[in-house]
C-alpha cells in the first residue's frame, strides 16, 4: 500500500501533468467562435427592425434565402419565421 507521501506526490503530478496539457491545448487551438446563429420569431421583419434599433451598427441582409441580421463582429443572426 502506498503510504500518505506517495499518494500526495503523485496527486501533484497528475495536477502537473493536467495543467501542462491544459496549457499547450490552449496553445494550439483558435479560440471557439461561430457563424450564425438561429432565433425563432413570429415577425422575422419586426425583429430584426428592432435588433437594428438597438444596434445601430448592424444592417439587414438575406443568407441562404432566409432574413438576417448582420452584426458589427461578422456573426450573422438568422430568423425562422415560427
Amino acid at each position: 500500500m502506498a503510504s500518505r507521501t506517495q499518494i500526495q506526490s503523485m496527486i501533484l503530478a497528475a495536477m502537473l501533468i493536467g495543467a501542462l496539457h491544459q496549457g499547450a491545448a490552449a496553445q494550439e487551438l483558435p479560440p471557439p467562435g461561430f457563424h450564425h446563429l438561429h432565433l425563432n420569431s413570429t415577425d422575422p421583419e419586426a425583429a430584426i427592425a428592432f435588433y437594428i434599433r438597438q444596434f445601430p451598427d448592424s444592417s439587414r441582409t438575406v443568407w441562404g434565402g432566409m432574413p438576417a441580421l448582420k452584426a458589427k463582429t461578422n456573426v450573422l443572426i438568422l430568423f425562422d419565421k415560427w
